[in-house]
């Protein structure tokens, strides 16, 4: 007896808690409609973990919690539906839990997991089968196990009655719900963020592993020779360097500048000498002297000025 109860302890020992992982796992659920057809759905939001040993195929502890509001039938308007008091009620029952309180094993990867499932308050006991798929690491080198867990329901159990009545005495839907859940659980505290799963290529795999071995040299780094093991990085500039350097390649040309100033003047000169014929025209033809004409004359001298220093200021950017 008490040999038996130190390899138990043992066993304990050496088994992990698994949490699942909500971004690669899946829980369905198909209902019968019309008696001749099914309408699918699945739940997005839930969170699970259990106790395994992949070693000695022991599997425990087996628990689960799904938000009843995160149901999704691919029809908003249905959807809608299961969320009211004829079906989830989520108002008042928002989670779905179940809880394993006996797990045998069935064959050398199949388990029966005993336990409480709780629908709109109601706990009823069920059985649930898993199938134990294997244990793998993905690109990132993180652990996973992979489960497949079926069971079938009556949902009149937990106080879902709504339906309507065809012809032939038979009815909407069916009462027997079929469960199927895909199951990616990872170690306590070890799970694959779903982010590093946005990696480009094994390209850019390849680079970063070269770049973390100091093969290559950081981004900012200039090949100086092609030994690339040997070539360190260097620094980059101090703000003060960086300043003086930018001031340096962007200053302005005084040739361009001195050139663009006469260039202006010459303007000027042109525009108010053309101003003055213009005036001179008007008064010879129409034999009036007014303002108006002046006027004409300024507006002439800005608008080329104007022009002027636009065609200035993209000559001298460009």
């Amino acid at each position: 007896m008490l040999k038996l109860l130190f390899l138990f302890f043992c066993l304990q020992l050496f088994a992990s808690t698994y949490e699942v992982n909500k971004d690669h796992t899946q829980i369905h659920f198909k209902v019968p409609y019309m008696t001749l057809s099914e309408v699918q759905g699945s739940f997005r939001e839930f969170r699970g973990s259990m106790d395994f040993d992949p070693q000695n195929m022991i599997l425990k502890n087996l628990s689960a919690e799904i938000q009843a509001s995160s149901v999704d039938t691919q029809d908003k308007r249905r959807d809608s539906h299961l969320r009211k008091s004829d079906f989830f009620y989520i108002q008042n029952f928002p989670i779905i839990r179940f809880e394993s309180n006996k797990i045998l094993k069935k064959s050398k990867s199949i388990f029966i997991a005993n336990g409480i499932l709780e629908i709109r308050g109601i706990k009823r006991d069920i059985k649930l089968e898993l199938e134990y798929k294997g244990q793998k690491k993905d690109h990132v080198r993180k652990e996973s196990i992979f489960f497949k867990a079926t069971t079938q329901i009556n949902r009149k159990d937990f106080g879902i009655v709504w339906n309507k009545s065809l012809d032939n005495n038979e009815y909407l839907l069916g009462d027997t719900i079929t469960l199927e859940i895909m199951i990616q659980a990872q170690p306590q505290g070890r799970k694959t963020p779903f982010s590093a799963h946005f990696i480009p290529s094994n390209d850019a795999l390849e680079k970063y592993a070269k770049l973390k071995r100091g093969q290559i040299p950081t981004p900012y780094s200039p090949l100086k020779t092609n030994d690339l093991k040997n070539e360190k990085a260097v620094p980059l500039p101090t703000s003060k360097e960086y300043r003086k350097d930018i001031n340096h390649t962007d200053s302005l040309p005084w040739k361009k500048l001195l050139g663009g100033f006469i260039g202006f003047c010459g303007l000027i000169a042109l525009s108010y000498f053309i101003k003055l014929k213009m005036v001179d025209f008007f008064k010879e033809k129409y034999h009036s002297e007014t303002s108006l004409y002046s006027l004409f004359g300024d507006f002439l001298v800005i608008m080329l000025t104007l022009a002027y220093t636009v065609w200035f200021f993209q000559l001298l950017y460009s």
